[in-house]
């Protein structure tokens, strides 16, 4: 299987590039917290960033560091999926799973102002208000 990792500071433009990804060569795009979020609903938990990294801290202490990055597989397979783009990595410990594979990380920045304005015109729920907000999340 081939598989394309962006990864990157919230806001910073993974989304739009692993979005480009799909169209122009055919990947099939994968949200890690889309499967992280599906968990969630199976044990009846709310949705919000803070649960969301609660779940994934659960998970990774359970099943090991690795467990998002083997969730993430195990979803292509079943799918039948030969080439992904996977968003929303969220552990250094993912990155030897998915190289069994034949993989290629990708890292996207932009500045915290950008990104900033890039999360309040998306206006999700679970994304930062303000940029002290967001500058404070990222520490």
């Amino acid at each position: 299987m081939k598989i394309i990792g962006v990864c990157g500071k919230i806001g910073a433009g993974k989304d739009a590039v692993a979005d480009y990804i799909c169209r122009k060569h055919g990947f099939k795009k994968i949200v890690m917290s889309d499967l992280i979020i599906e968990e969630m609903k199976k044990i009846g938990r709310s949705v919000s960033r803070e649960n969301i990294q609660k779940t994934t801290r659960e998970f990774k202490a359970k099943h090991g560091k690795g467990i998002w990055a083997e969730k993430t597989i195990e979803h292509a397979r079943e799918r039948g999926f030969e080439k992904i783009v996977v968003t929303g990595l969220r552990d250094s410990e993912e990155i030897p799973i998915f190289r069994k594979e034949d993989f290629t990380l990708v890292f996207i920045d932009a500045s915290p102002e950008v990104r900033f304005k890039r999360l309040i015109a998306r206006g999700s729920k679970k994304d930062v208000k303000s940029i002290d907000e967001l500058r404070e999340q990222e520490k």
